[in-house]
């Protein structure tokens, strides 16, 4: 079984569709940020989120709850926008590059966050055109999202795929 998490009226194809609101094309409606998921633990396959994520505050419960649901080494493709876009005023919260590494395993965490995933893939995305911007933005992302470059080439979004780690 593989969901879309926040899938709004359009859910990836081949996914079952979770959303707060019951559109049209929603199969299950959950809001994932004050509930839990209708499923027992491991068994869900895959997990797709795009630009959902940054319209919840309880990001900690969220991501545990994906972990909770999922079987171990379970892909999750996670879609968000970049903090460089222009900003929305529904947008509670804004990412970097690095906004997941508490939840990876093999990567310092300060907050003694439990490690959840193992990063397989992240890229900043830039939209059509200048590929070599992109390459080179994704092979130096701090360098990136530290100068002033970011304000020139605004990011439009993060993509991160992880395993699960049980």
């Amino acid at each position: 079984m593989k969901l879309d998490i926040g899938c709004g009226k359009k859910p990836r194809e081949g996914y079952i569709g979770v959303d707060k609101y019951p559109h049209e094309n929603v199969d299950i409606v959950c809001d994932i940020e004050n509930e839990s998921l209708p499923y027992k633990d491991n068994t869900i396959s895959a997990v797709y989120t795009r630009h959902f994520l940054e319209h919840i505050d309880n990001f900690d419960w969220v991501l545990k709850e994906i972990h909770r649901v999922c079987q171990n080494n379970s892909d999750v493709e996670i879609i968000v926008p970049h903090f460089t876009r222009p900003p929305y005023e529904w947008h509670i919260r804004h990412y970097r590059y690095n906004c997941f590494i508490d939840y990876e395993i093999g990567q310092p965490s300060m907050l003694g966050i439990p490690k959840l995933f193992r990063c397989i893939e992240r890229r900043l995305e830039f939209g059509k055109g200048l590929p070599l911007r992109a390459y080179f933005f994704n092979k130096y992302p701090k360098f990136y999202e530290y100068s002033f470059l970011r304000n020139i080439f605004p990011c439009s979004q993060i993509y991160i795929w992880f395993k699960v780690i049980k």
